[in-house]
């Protein structure tokens, strides 16, 4: 039967496993994740007429260019396998 620390510790546990298999076999138990989550960084884009019809508009005050205000650059989508041995990158 288990108890609620045997239920708190299942994921520890896992995680150990992985580790330990990983460090004897090279090979992970765990080959890669799910995102159970989106994230991503609220900036600001060039706009494009198609892409942000009806969106706020601003002009960069430097550079005069159009810019589509409060957008999201996706970094992680929530539908995607991360790779446990590889990771990801994004450049911002």
């Amino acid at each position: 039967m288990l108890t609620q620390l045997h239920r708190q510790l299942a994921v520890v546990r896992g995680l150990v496993i992985n580790k330990v298999q990983k460090m004897k076999l090279g090979k992970p138990v765990i080959h890669s994740k799910s995102c159970r989550a989106s994230y991503g960084i609220v900036c600001t884009q060039p706009y494009d007429k198609k892409m942000h019809y009806g969106q706020e508009v601003i002009h960069d005050e430097f550079t005069g260019e159009k810019l589509a205000k409060d957008q999201i650059s996706w970094m992680v989508v929530k539908v995607n396998h991360l790779s446990e041995s590889l990771g990801f990158e994004s450049e911002y």
